[in-house]
């Protein structure tokens, strides 16, 4: 008897020490979470944690001691497995929030919690909507000039694989992936506005939105051709299209001058296909379109963005050269229709996010804070939702001004004062109130919860993933 209650209090002594470590972590972020910006995600987080763990307590209430040592065995093997589960689950959550425990990292992601919420709110707001969970960011391992993964999934999927990744795309706490150039260049945060408009594509419509800008592109760009494309090109870019857009009426040309930053370089590096993204040169051609179309002018760009090279410089032919030319030639009819058609209610991008030029331009609010952020004034938190982006939009331009400085000594003071102050304002860019999410989700969000314990539970057993090659530990033995 005495080893029939040992191993069942070996299992309950685990998971009350997965509980209370839980419990700690969440009063701490919660005490941290001033704004309450992450009050419904950390209660997602809650209430599935709550609902494995009570279930997990119950299995092992329920084992009589007059069962056999298998059946005992068997049933606190069965806990084991869930916890472990669990523990993963709260692990990928608590590693991405727990970064802002880290004093390098902290004043950036402070920063980054600012625009997200500044890019977020505004969609939601338009439509009179609800604003929803905010996407989470954090500091990410490694870095895409193109987009960061929002998850990382195993090489190897096995059933509490699949099951993880169903409760990371079900749970409302998405999140937003930054590079770690970031840490030492935060105005590289401009980046934040193009990964939130992914998330809000998701949450506006029900995720039909990326469908319909496809749709809208593809037929735009039939017409400007004549004829139906002899591919689906344009419906296949339609997430990137729409971040794209978005993040321009974010942060103006700032947005696209990342995009030349990241995506420099010529010949068929510019005609490139990637799926899921334009070549570099067409994107770049509708998103400075699209700011055009939304009333940007060229001469109030914030940064001046080079003009891109002429076709006929890139020395490609062929099929390359017809198929780019061809989608060239469509760019202006398919901002048009992004800029003007309805996406979303009726409404088009410009009625759903319309561009404020007294905002984004040079001689806008962006280009003030670009002066005041460079120590030509003196730079000022400002307690208004679009405060935060804007003045990252001004930061990126001075940035890029750094990098034409000529004497390396004067350009390193310049981005040591401009990180300085960045850092100083834009956490502090915080418009006044609690940031609470739409109401009545508890109900949907417990319901989740306890189905996911349920098949938490009834997780078969695995065998373990070896590595298909053998490894040396730093002694020199190898291991399987």
């Amino acid at each position: 008897m005495a080893r029939r209650g040992a191993r069942i209090e070996q299992s309950r002594r685990e998971v009350e020490r997965c509980d209370q470590a839980f419990r700690a972590w969440l009063a701490r972020r919660r005490a941290a979470d001033a704004a309450g910006q992450y009050a419904s995600q950390l209660d997602a987080v809650e209430y599935v944690m709550d609902e494995n763990l009570g279930l997990m307590r119950g299995e092992l209430e329920a084992i009589p001691l007059a069962a056999s040592v298998p059946d005992i065995y068997g049933v606190c093997e069965k806990v084991d497995r869930q916890l472990v589960w669990v523990r993963r689950l709260w692990d990928y959550f608590r590693e991405k929030w727990d970064q802002r425990d880290d004093p390098e990292r902290r004043p950036v992601l402070a920063a980054a919690d600012e625009i997200v919420w500044s890019c977020y709110a505004p969609p939601f707001r338009q439509l009179q909507r609800p604003v929803g969970p905010a996407p989470l960011p954090y500091i990410a391992t490694e870095f895409s000039p193109h987009a960061i993964p929002r998850r990382q999934l195993p090489q190897y999927l096995r059933p509490s694989d699949e099951l993880l990744m169903r409760a990371l795309d079900e749970l409302p706490v998405s999140v937003v992936g930054i590079p770690q150039i970031c840490i030492a260049n935060p105005w590289w945060l401009v980046l934040i506005p193009h990964e939130v408009g992914h998330q809000v594509a998701f949450e506006l419509d029900g995720g039909r939105l990326p469908a319909t800008v496809g749709a809208l592109a593809a037929d735009a760009a039939a017409r400007a051709g004549g004829a139906a494309l002899a591919d689906d090109e344009w419906s296949a870019w339609a997430q990137e299209l729409f971040a794209d857009a978005f993040a321009g009426t974010m942060v103006g040309a700032a947005h696209l001058w990342a995009l030349n930053e990241l995506e420099t370089g010529e010949g068929e590096a510019l005609v490139q296909r990637v799926p899921g993204y334009p070549p570099p040169i067409v994107r770049r051609a509708v998103t400075a379109e699209l700011l055009r179309c939304s009333g940007l002018p060229d001469s109030e760009a914030l940064p001046a963005v080079p003009a891109a090279p002429a076709l006929e410089e890139l020395k490609i032919g062929g099929a390359d050269r017809e198929r780019v030319e061809r989608q060239l030639g469509a760019v202006g009819a398919v901002a048009q229709a992004l800029a003007e058609e309805p996406i979303v209610e009726k409404s088009s991008l410009r009625e759903l996010l319309p561009l404020r030029v007294d905002q984004v331009s040079r001689s806008g609010r962006s280009g003030q804070w670009r002066k005041e952020l460079a120590g030509a004034a003196e730079a000022r938190p400002e307690p208004l939702l679009e405060a935060a982006r804007l003045a990252t939009a001004g930061a990126l331009a001075e940035g890029a001004e750094t990098m034409a400085e000529p004497d390396q000594e004067r350009r390193l003071a310049r981005t040591d004062r401009l990180r300085q102050r960045m850092l100083e304002v834009v956490p502090n860019c915080r418009e006044p109130g609690k940031r609470a999410a739409r109401e009545g989700a508890g109900a949907g969000i417990a319901e989740l919860a306890r189905e996911l314990a349920r098949e938490a539970n009834a997780l078969p057993l695995e065998e373990p993933v070896w590595s298909a090659e053998p490894a040396p530990t730093p002694d020199g033995v190898w291991v399987a």
